[in-house]
């Protein structure tokens, strides 16, 4: 039987809305360096350009909330939350159709949600192989790295951490980016990063770049097979993280 939700329109200033605001707060201050945090705060919640809607229950209990902020020329998803008893239920569909509903409404063509690279289950991405050796990833759009120690992660499901950093030492992996000139940018494989059942090899510059440039091409130099990859990129400086797909 379908979990029975209404997604309400509603004012974040409620005392269920704000302790669940700061048990997600918490979560990302834990996670996250201050620098990488970008959420709203409830003032800005508030805001005339800001709508706030509350997944509930029938019986007014709290699963989840989202807010769409009106930007000018296109409409940006903030604040997209569940409840951890909620997960796994299509509560937070719901609140995504209610918003993008919201945003047509409102004349949008353009909708924005920003994800963060310790979240890889909230990536659009399906996971992908990596074989030993060299492999070329199809870019969706071109990549920029506006920001020193700019990344890629490659997120693994599973694995204790001993184990994983054995088996999958530093310099594991190497990545090229170039771009329609042939400039190169070098990443290399230099630390871990885990999150939520997910394992991680974080690859940082190796070489200065050009922040301007606009790298459309990437190869991949595994040392070691990695399955089921979902690969993300993060720039700090422009907020930007992007799930990458494979060549076909």
């Amino acid at each position: 039987m379908a979990l029975a939700i209404r997604i309400v329109r509603e004012t974040p200033d409620q005392p269920d809305v704000r302790a669940e605001l700061k048990v997600f707060d918490d979560w990302y201050h834990a996670t996250y360096p201050a620098e990488s945090i970008h959420t709203l705060a409830l003032a800005e919640l508030m805001a005339p350009n800001v709508t706030f809607f509350a997944a509930r229950k029938r019986d007014g209990q709290l699963l989840g909330f989202g807010a769409l902020v009106e930007c000018g020329d296109y409409a940006e998803i903030k604040r997209m939350y569940v409840s951890p008893a909620a997960r796994g239920m299509k509560v937070s569909r719901r609140i995504l159709e209610r918003l993008e509903a919201h945003a047509i409404s409102r004349g949008f063509k353009v909708i924005r949600l920003e994800t963060g690279p310790l979240q890889p289950e909230a990536l659009p991405v399906a996971p992908f192989d990596l074989e030993r050796g060299q492999q070329q990833v199809v870019l969706r759009e071109p990549l920029f790295a506006r920001s020193e120690g700019t990344r890629l992660v490659l997120f693994v499901r599973g694995g204790a951490r001993a184990d994983f950093e054995t088996r999958h030492p530093t310099g594991s992996v190497t990545a090229h980016l170039r771009d329609a000139a042939g400039h190169e940018l070098t990443l290399a494989h230099t630390g871990y990063t885990y999150y939520r059942g997910f394992s991680g090899l974080v690859l940082t510059e190796q070489t200065q770049s050009d922040r301007r440039l606009a790298y459309g091409a990437l190869e991949l130099d595994t040392k070691v097979a990695l399955d089921n990859v979902r690969v993300v990129w993060l720039d700090r400086r422009a907020r930007q993280v992007q799930d990458l797909r494979p060549a076909l």
